[in-house]
């Protein structure tokens, strides 16, 4: 997806921190095979994995960048992904995960590459353990949502009872900032926020559906972007808003390229 190059310079600086391998946390809410399961939706405010922590003791590659940010994976879509351990020599490795969440497979000839078929909604955690150390070297949860259908996009963008924000990491914009729709006519967002050292911005956008759009792993639906500069204290000449089809996050566009990725609140 053309925003891929955008997005390593941020997993780069997390990876920076990435901790050392440790024992895992308890969860008492087990699978079948021992680990944990969920069957929550997006909207949930029980998450049994709100307190898991992210571990890549290693790099990460195709999908998992997106994983690693935030992203959600979308119902019956298959996913490219792969992750190479570090401080081992061999780099095979064995996947620990809720089987009734993914199916995960190892790509032939590759220790290192490997797919994610997301079977249903809900959130499981994958695990990843390098078998020269019997080490797990890699932790993320997965959320995963159903797809939100075309005709009823704009009124879930409407009703999402918290602003979309800005990832702690931001892109191209000084300070955070925050998205709120209105269902004016066409669908019109606002975007507020900036430095607290700086003038606030102010941007009020009117979306005009374009396309479904594929970017590498993830489906997005396309909305062309245009300014209302009488109610707006920006020229930035907004290009593209692309929603993810799980309606978990908005990727903003201006003439130059991607601006930045908003998640829900």
């Amino acid at each position: 997806m053309k925003f891929k190059k955008l997005i390593m310079p941020l997993i780069a600086i997390m990876m920076l921190g990435a901790c050392q391998p440790k024992a895992d946390s308890s969860n008492n809410n087990l699978s079948s095979s021992g680990e944990p399961t969920s069957s929550i939706n997006n909207s949930s405010s029980e998450d049994p994995f709100k307190d898991v922590e992210s571990l890549h003791t290693g790099s990460v590659g195709g999908s998992l960048v997106e994983l690693s940010v935030g992203e959600h994976l979308q119902v019956n879509q298959t996913y490219t992904c792969s992750f190479v351990p570090a401080d081992v020599e061999s780099k095979k490795m064995r996947a620990v995960y809720d089987e009734s969440m993914i199916e995960f497979a190892f790509v032939e000839n590759s220790e290192t590459n490997f797919t994610i078929k997301a079977l249903k909604a809900g959130a499981l955690v994958l695990k990843l353990y390098a078998e020269e150390i019997d080490s797990i070297v890699y932790r993320e949860v997965i959320r995963i949502d159903e797809m939100i259908k075309r005709d009823e996009i704009e009124d879930y963008l409407f009703n999402v009872a918290d602003s979309w924000k800005t990832s702690p990491l931001t892109l191209g914009l000084a300070g955070q900032f925050k998205l709120v729709f209105t269902l004016d006519n066409p669908l019109t967002l606002v975007m507020t926020g900036g430095d607290e050292l700086e003038e606030k911005t102010r941007a009020v956008i009117t979306l005009e559906y374009k396309s479904l759009r594929k970017n590498y792993d993830f489906m997005f639906y396309v909305f062309k972007a245009t300014l209302d500069t009488e109610r707006s204290s920006t020229n930035r000449k907004f290009d593209e808003v692309l929603v993810t089809c799980t309606g978990n996050s908005i990727y903003m566009y201006d003439n130059e390229g991607l601006i930045n990725i908003f998640y829900k609140a």
